[in-house]
C-alpha cells in the first residue's frame, strides 16, 4: 500500500477533512466547558500537547499576543480549549498596529507523528481580519521546514456570532515531525488579529504503512444439511418434523462484564424451571407467563447469556423470539462465538426491524440472524439489549441452528476469528466532486476497535492486494466518511475493513463507482440544481448567524436540489455541503481553482451577465480564453461554462458576437441565463401570462440556430440561473404570486429537460431580504426568515414524481396550450405522465391501460381514479402542473374548458351505519345515502368490495342534480367470520372528472342460535369466544386478559360497548381505551396485566376464565349470561404468596348506551345520600367527581335510543365508581374496596351484574 492523496470526510457529524488514518493531535479542551469547534466524536489521539509562543526574531508575535495566548494562568492553553470564542479568555489578541505584523508559536507534540493537516481559527470585523498562513514543521524544534501555506479568503465576518472562522491547511502528504510552527500574519490594513483556535491532526508515526493483517485461511465450501442444534422440543415455536440434532445444550447467564445481565428480574424467571434455564428452550414462545424470561421494567438493561452444545458444531443462523409491544421489546440483537468459551467473536448482529409489534397476543415474534459463513463454534453467546423507547423486554424463545463438521473438516478454516463477516460498505455520489461511503449496516461492531478505509482502481477482495491504498481510519463509533476529490469517470474501488484486539480483518465487500462528469444527466433529478449563497448574495439584506445558514443547508438537502452554484469554495463550507449530499459548482480565479482542485469541484463560471457590464462579446471571448487556460492548467478535469447571458434580444446580439469572434474552442457548456420577459422578444402561448416558462421553446431555438451557425450545435447546455421573483412591484414578468412563481418554476423545470439542458440552476433558494418593493429579496423558495414558500413544496412532490424518471415523449394528444410529457421510472417500469395548460383550466379525458391511476396535484395531494373499461378517464388540470401515475403512458383524448366549479362537486356517500349487524330475524342489506350535490345528471356505480378490490355486488344509481337516494345491495354470504370487512365504493363521470371514492364497513353476523361458540374477527388472529341468548350476544378473548369485545342487544342490533373493528389486530397495543378490559393491580410485578392470556372452560351460560402470576396472584373471572338482558361476572382474587399482598382489582368499561352515547342527553342516574342523583353525559375527556355512592348500583339511559343500562354491586366488595366522561363513550370504572390486602392463601371475591333494557316510547298527547 501506498500514503493516499485522496481525502476522507469523519463522520457525517464532523464536517472535517481527514487525511490518511487522521486524528486530532493536539488535545483541544476545557475542562468543564463544551466544545464549540470540534464535536464530541472527532478522532483523537491523547499527545500532551504544549504550545509555546515565538518571541524573537523576523516572526516574533506582538507582547499582547504573547500575553493573551498565556491564558489561563500561564498554561498556554487559550488557543488548545477546544473554543473559538465567543469568550475573550479562550482567543490570543494581538497587540494594536504590531511592528512585525505575525503572530507566531510552536506546538510541541511530545513525539514525532506523522502529520496530514493544520488549522487556523480567527476573528473577522472592521477592526480585526487575519491574512496569510504559513506551517512550518520540524524534528528537533530548532529547524523548520515549510509543510502548507495559504491565506483567508476576502470578505469573511464573524461579528454576528464572535466564532472565529477556520482556514485549513492540508499537507500534499504525511510529513514526520514532533514540532509545529504556525505564523499567521495580520491581514494588511487591519490594526489587529485575534487568533480562536489552532489544531493538527495526523497520526502514530509509520501508520500509514501497511496494515497488520490477520492471516486468514481460506475455509472451502461444505454442503450443509440445516437441523436446529439448541435442543428445544417442539411446541408452538418448532414444527414437528424440523430437522434437529440432540445436542444436550445448556443455557447458562452471563452476570460479569459490560455486557452482562443486570436485571434481577431476567435472570430470576430466565433461570425457571426450577434453576434449570431451560424457559427459553422450551419450545413455547408463550402465552403463558412461565415459558418465558421478564426483564425488570424500567431501566435500561442486557441479557446476556451462553448456549453451550457440548461439541463444536457448524453454526449458520440464530434467532429469538420477544415480545413486541408498545410497551415492551429488544433493539438489538448480537451473536458471539466461541471454540473454548472464553474467546467469543462477534458473527453478527442484526436491529429489531422498524415497527415490528406482536401479530398474536402474547406469542413472541421472532427475529432471525443468519451468518454470512457458516462457522465453527461449541458455546453461542445472545447478547439482547432493550429497546430504550420501552418500559421492558420479554425473551420467549431462542434457537440456534447448523449441522455437523464434515469429516476430516480442517476446524482452523472454520473457526468463528477466521468467519468473521466482512463490512458491507454502500456509497452514494455527490455529483462529480466526492462519494459518501456508508457502513452503518456492519452487523459486528461491539468488539471493533476502528475501521480502515481502502481504495483501489480495481476491484478487490483483500487489502493486501496490489494496487489497494489506505485513505482513512475512523474510531468505532464512525459508521461513515465522505471521500474527495474524484476525477471524473475514474472507477474506483472501496472497501472497510474492522480492526480488532487480535489485528485488522483483511477481507472486503468492495462498492465500485464511477465518478460522472460535472453535467452528466441520467435521470431528471440529475438535472435540478440551484443557486444558493453562504453568506448571502448580492442583496442581503443583512448578515445571517452561522445557525441561520446551518438551517437553510439542512432544508435545501430536503429538495432534490442536489448542485449548488456559489461564486466561492470554501473547503469548511463545502465540507458541509457534502456531508448533506450536495455538490457545487463555481466561479473561475486562483482562489477558487485551489479551493475546488483540492475539493472536486469540476464545474466553473467564467463569469456573470457579462452583457450588462459593458463589455463587447467579441472582447469577452477573448478573456473566456485566458479564463480557460488559465483553469485547465490549475484543474486539469474541469471544465468551463460560458458566456452566462441571457434570452433578450440584446442578449442573443451579444452571443452571435462572443461566437463570431472564435469563442467555440475556448469553453465547455454553453450556459444562459432563462430568465423570460414582458418585452417584445418574448413569444408565449396564446392565453398564456407573459413570463410562461414555454416562452423558453421559442427563445432556446434561436441559441441553438446561433450555436449551429458556428458549428457548436452539440456542445452542452446548462442555464445557471432560471426562476421568478413573487415581489409585484417592477416584477420583471407583471403579476406574480407565490402559487403562480411554483407552477412556472416545476413548468420551466421539466421544459429544460426536455430541451435538453443538462443543469438547470434555479434562482434562488433562500430569500435575500423582506424589502416589499426590491425584487431582488423575493426569488428565494424559503422566505428570509426561513418559511417555506409554496415552490418548496412544489419541488418537493416534484423530486418525488419524476426524480428518478427518464424522458421518453411528448404526451400524445398534447397542443399548443395542453402541454404533456411522459416520463417513465425504470426502476418500476411505471409511468408518470404532467400534463397542464398554463392559460385555463381544462377537463381532459385521457386513455391509458385499463386500471387504477393516481392523480396527483404540483402540491402533493393524491386521489386514485378507476378507469373505464377502456382506460379512459378525466380529470381537471390548468396552470399547476398534475402529474398521472399509470402503469402504460396515458393520452390526452379531448378537452372541455372547465367554465366554473362549485363548492361541493363530489357525490355524497354515506352508509347508514359503519357497521351493518346480521342475523336470525335481522333484514341482511347493506343500505347507504348517495347524494348529487352538482347541477349535474350522475350516473353512480355503487359497489361492495373485499379489502383486495374484488367486487361483490354493485347496483349504478342515476341521480338528478340535488337529490339524495338511499340504495341497497346485499349482506354477502359469509365466509367463515363473525365479523368481515368490506369497501363500499363509488365511481362516476363528474362534470369536469372521473371520481371514485369509498368508504369502510363492517358487517357483524350474530349467532343462530343461543349458547357458546367460538369465532373469528376480521383483522383480529385471536379466535375469540360467543356468548349468546334471546337478548345479549358477548364477545370475550381470553388470549387477550379475558377482555369483554362486545355487548350486542340481539333485540336492536346495538353493541353497548365501544370496540375499534378497525384497530382490532394492534387492540393490545393501546392503552387505557375501548371495549371493557381489566387487571389486577399489586406491587413489583406480582399483579396480572390486562393483556395477560387466560385459560378457559366452558359453561353451559358462559365460561371461565383463570390466569396466575406464579408465586404471587391467580384470577378467576366467571362470565354468564341469566336472560332478559342480565349479563353477570363473578371475579375471585387468590393469594399464591408466602407473605402478604396488597392488592386491587381495576375495570375499564366504555359504554355507548343503545349503540351511541349522545352527548348532553344520555342521562346518569347515581344513588347519592338515599336519593336519585341525575346528571347529564357530554362528550369530552375528563375525570368527573361524584359523592360517595348510597347503595351499589347506577344507571346509564339514552332517552334518544329508548334504551338503560344498570349495573349492580356490592359496596362492601368495591369502591365508589369512578366516572369519567370519553370522546363518545361513558365510563363507570370498577375497583375492587380500599385497602385489599390478601394473607397466603386468603381470596377477595366480587359479583357485578349488568342488566341491558329497552325502554317504552312514550307518545304525548296533543289535545
Amino acid at each position: 500500500m501506498r500514503p493516499s492523496a485522496y481525502l476522507t470526510a469523519g463522520a457525517l457529524l464532523f464536517g472535517t477533512a481527514l487525511g490518511a488514518a487522521d486524528f486530532l493531535l493536539t488535545d483541544n479542551e476545557r475542562p468543564g466547558w463544551g466544545s464549540n469547534t470540534f464535536p464530541a466524536g472527532e478522532p483523537r489521539l491523547k499527545t500532551g500537547a504544549t504550545l509555546s509562543v515565538v518571541t524573537d526574531g523576523a516572526f516574533a508575535s506582538s507582547p499582547e499576543f504573547a500575553k493573551t495566548a498565556a491564558r489561563p494562568d500561564g498554561t498556554f492553553r487559550a488557543l488548545l480549549d477546544g473554543r473559538r470564542g465567543p469568550e475573550g479568555d479562550c482567543q490570543g489578541f494581538g497587540s494594536w498596529q504590531p511592528k512585525t505584523r505575525f503572530e507566531s508559536f510552536v506546538i510541541d507534540l511530545k513525539k514525532p507523528y506523522d502529520l496530514t493537516r493544520a488549522a487556523v481559527w480567527a476573528q473577522f470585523n472592521k477592526t480585526q481580519k487575519s491574512g496569510d498562513v504559513e506551517i512550518l514543521v520540524s524534528s528537533d524544534g530548532k529547524t523548520f521546514v515549510p509543510a502548507a501555506s495559504g491565506a483567508f479568503a476576502d470578505g469573511l465576518s464573524s461579528e454576528a456570532d464572535k466564532l472565529g472562522i477556520p482556514l485549513e491547511l492540508p499537507f500534499s502528504e504525511p510529513v514526520t515531525a514532533q514540532y509545529v510552527q504556525f505564523r499567521v500574519k495580520v491581514r494588511d490594513g487591519s490594526p489587529q488579529q485575534v487568533i480562536s483556535e489552532v489544531a493538527v491532526w495526523g497520526n502514530e508515526a509509520g501508520s500509514a504503512q501497511a496494515a497488520e493483517a490477520i492471516a486468514v485461511p481460506v475455509a472451502p465450501d461444505v454442503k450443509i444439511s440445516e437441523k436446529r442444534l439448541s435442543g428445544n422440543p417442539a411446541g408452538n415455536t418448532f414444527p414437528a418434523g424440523e430437522a434437529a440434532l440432540a445436542t444436550g445444550a445448556t443455557l447458562s447467564w452471563v452476570t460479569d462484564g459490560p455486557y452482562a445481565t443486570k436485571s434481577e428480574e431476567m435472570l430470576k424467571t430466565g433461570s425457571r424451571p426450577d434453576g434449570t434455564c431451560r424457559v427459553l428452550l422450551d419450545g413455547r414462545r408463550g402465552t403463558d407467563g412461565n415459558c418465558q424470561a421478564f426483564g425488570n421494567w424500567g431501566g435500561q438493561y442486557y441479557a446476556t447469556f451462553t448456549l453451550d452444545l457440548k461439541d463444536t458444531y457448524l453454526i449458520t443462523r440464530a434467532a429469538i423470539w420477544s415480545q413486541q409491544t408498545k410497551t415492551q421489546g429488544f433493539e438489538t440483537f448480537e451473536l458471539l462465538l466461541s471454540a473454548d468459551g472464553a474467546k467469543f467473536v462477534s458473527v453478527g448482529s442484526i436491529n429489531c426491524p422498524e415497527g415490528l409489534l406482536n401479530q398474536a397476543e402474547k406469542l413472541g415474534e421472532p427475529v432471525e440472524l443468519k451468518l454470512e459463513k457458516p462457522a465453527a463454534a461449541r458455546y453461542v453467546r445472545f447478547r439482547v439489549k432493550k429497546h430504550p423507547a420501552r418500559m421492558q423486554m420479554i425473551l420467549s424463545e431462542v434457537a440456534v441452528w447448523g449441522d455437523r463438521l464434515p469429516q476430516g473438516a480442517d476446524r482452523t478454516a472454520y473457526l468463528p476469528e477466521n468467519q468473521r463477516p466482512e463490512v458491507a460498505v454502500t456509497g452514494s455520489g455527490i455529483g462529480s466532486s466526492a462519494l459518501t461511503l456508508d457502513w452503518s449496516g456492519f452487523g459486528s461492531a461491539s468488539q471493533v476497535k476502528s475501521y480502515r478505509v481502502y481504495r483501489s482502481q480495481k476491484p478487490f477482495s483483500k487489502i493486501t492486494e496490489e494496487g489497494v491504498e489506505r485513505i482513512g481510519e475512523y474510531p468505532a463509533a464512525t459508521v461513515r466518511t465522505v471521500v474527495y476529490p474524484l476525477t471524473t469517470g475514474e472507477t474506483g474501488s472501496y472497501g472497510v475493513t474492522a480492526v480488532y484486539d487480535d489485528g485488522e480483518y483483511p477481507v472486503v465487500k468492495p462498492f465500485t463507482w464511477t465518478a460522472p462528469g460535472p453535467i452528466d444527466v441520467k435521470t431528471f433529478g440529475d438535472m435540478l440544481a440551484i443557486n444558493h449563497f453562504w453568506g448571502g448574495g448580492g442583496a442581503r439584506h443583512a448578515k445571517r448567524t452561522r445557525e441561520w445558514e446551518t438551517v437553510a443547508l439542512d432544508l435545501l438537502a430536503e429538495t432534490p436540489f442536489k448542485t449548488i452554484r456559489w461564486w466561492e469554495s470554501y473547503p469548511e463550507i463545502l465540507k458541509m455541503l457534502y456531508e448533506r449530499g450536495i455538490a457545487a459548482t463555481t466561479f473561475s480565479g486562483k482562489r477558487n481553482y485551489a479551493n475546488g482542485g483540492r475539493m472536486g469541484v469540476h464545474l466553473y463560471g467564467a463569469g456573470n451577465e457579462p452583457h450588462l457590464h459593458g463589455i463587447r462579446g467579441a472582447d469577452y471571448a477573448k478573456r473566456v480564453a485566458d479564463i480557460n487556460r488559465e483553469l485547465k492548467a490549475d484543474v486539469p478535469h474541469a471544465l468551463l461554462y460560458a458566456p452566462t447571458v441571457c434570452l433578450d434580444g440584446r442578449s442573443l446580439d451579444f452571443l452571435e458576437k462572443f461566437y463570431a469572434a472564435g469563442a467555440k474552442e475556448h469553453f465547455d457548456v454553453l450556459d444562459i441565463h432563462n430568465y423570460l420577459g414582458n418585452t417584445a422578444d418574448f413569444v408565449y402561448p396564446p392565453g398564456y401570462p407573459s413570463g410562461s416558462p414555454e416562452g423558453l421553446f421559442e427563445r432556446i431555438a434561436k441559441v441553438r440556430e446561433i450555436m449551429a451557425k458556428y458549428g457548436d450545435a452539440g456542445k452542452p447546455m446548462i442555464t445557471t440561473e432560471f426562476g421568478y421573483t413573487d415581489c409585484n412591484v417592477a416584477n420583471p414578468v407583471g403579476e406574480m404570486t407565490p402559487e403562480r412563481k411554483a407552477a412556472f418554476l416545476v413548468r420551466g423545470l421539466i421544459i429544460q429537460h426536455v430541451l435538453g439542458f443538462r443543469r438547470v440552476f434555479v434562482y434562488s433558494f433562500w430569500d435575500e431580504g423582506e424589502d416589499p418593493n426590491y425584487t431582488e429579496h423575493s426569488f428565494g423558495m424559503l422566505d428570509y426568515k426561513g418559511q417555506k414558500k409554496p415552490a418548496y413544496y412544489a419541488s418537493q412532490v416534484l423530486g418525488r414524481e419524476l426524480g428518478k424518471c427518464v424522458y421518453d415523449f411528448p404526451m400524445k394528444g398534447s397542443d399548443e396550450v395542453n402541454y404533456g410529457y411522459v416520463y417513465r421510472n425504470p426502476e418500476t417500469d411505471r409511468f408518470v405522465t404532467v400534463v397542464w395548460n398554463g392559460a385555463s383550466e381544462m377537463a381532459g379525458t385521457f386513455r391509458t391501460r385499463p386500471g387504477t391511476v393516481t392523480v396527483v396535484s404540483m402540491t402533493g395531494e393524491k386521489k386514485e381514479i378507476r378507469t373505464a373499461p377502456d382506460g379512459s378517464f378525466r380529470t381537471v388540470f390548468g396552470p399547476a402542473p398534475v402529474y398521472l401515475e399509470s402503469a402504460a403512458p396515458a393520452e390526452l383524448v379531448k378537452t372541455v374548458a372547465v367554465e366554473e366549479k362549485t363548492a361541493s362537486d363530489r357525490v355524497g356517500l354515506k352508509p347508514d351505519s359503519p357497521v351493518v349487524v346480521t342475523g336470525p330475524d335481522r333484514k341482511s342489506e347493506i343500505g347507504a345515502t348517495l347524494t348529487n350535490p352538482t347541477a349535474e345528471t350522475l350516473e353512480v356505480h355503487l359497489s361492495l368490495e373485499t379489502p383486495e378490490g374484488k367486487a361483490l355486488a354493485s347496483k349504478t344509481v342515476k341521480l338528478a342534480p340535488g337529490q339524495s337516494e338511499r340504495a341497497v345491495l346485499a349482506v354477502p354470504a359469509p365466509a367463515g367470520l363473525i365479523l368481515d370487512r368490506y369497501e363500499l365504493a363509488i365511481n362516476y363521470e363528474g362534470k369536469y372528472e372521473s371520481r371514485s371514492d369509498k368508504t369502510t364497513l363492517f358487517v357483524r353476523r350474530l349467532a343462530e342460535k343461543p349458547g357458546v361458540t367460538t369465532g373469528k374477527m376480521y383483522g383480529y388472529q385471536n379466535d375469540v369466544y360467543v356468548l349468546s341468548d334471546d337478548t345479549l350476544e358477548v364477545t370475550v378473548d381470553p388470549q387477550r386478559g379475558g377482555r369483554i369485545l362486545e355487548i350486542f342487544d340481539r333485540r336492536t342490533g346495538a353493541n353497548q360497548i365501544t370496540v375499534p373493528y378497525d384497530r382490532l389486530g394492534g387492540l393490545h397495543n393501546i392503552a387505557f381505551y375501548y371495549c371493557i378490559w381489566d387487571e389486577v393491580r399489586a406491587p413489583n410485578g406480582s399483579g396480572i396485566g390486562r393483556n395477560t392470556p387466560y385459560k378457559v372452560r366452558l359453561l353451559p351460560d358462559g365460561i371461565e376464565m383463570s390466569a396466575e402470576n406464579p408465586g404471587n396472584l391467580a384470577a378467576v373471572k366467571t362470565l354468564t349470561l341469566k336472560g332478559n338482558g342480565v349479563l353477570d361476572l363473578k371475579v375471585r382474587l387468590d393469594s399464591r404468596s408466602s407473605r402478604e399482598l396488597a392488592c386491587s382489582w381495576y375495570m375499564h368499561p366504555e359504554y355507548t348506551v343503545g349503540g351511541e352515547a349522545v352527548s348532553h342527553s344520555d342521562l346518569l342516574t347515581l344513588p347519592i345520600g338515599g336519593k336519585e342523583l341525575e346528571i347529564p353525559y357530554w362528550t369530552g375527556l375528563g375525570d368527573r367527581t361524584t359523592p360517595e355512592f348510597s347503595d351499589g348500583y347506577w344507571l346509564l339511559t339514552s332517552p334518544s335510543k329508548h334504551y338503560r343500562i344498570r349495573q349492580d354491586f356490592s359496596l362492601d366488595e368495591f369502591r365508589k365508581p369512578r366516572l369519567w366522561f370519553g370522546i363518545g363513550c361513558c365510563n363507570f370504572e370498577m375497583e375492587s374496596s380500599r385497602d385489599l390486602k390478601l394473607a397466603p392463601g386468603q381470596s377477595w371475591t366480587g359479583d357485578l351484574k349488568w342488566t341491558f333494557s329497552t325502554l317504552k316510547q312514550v307518545v304525548s298527547k296533543v289535545i
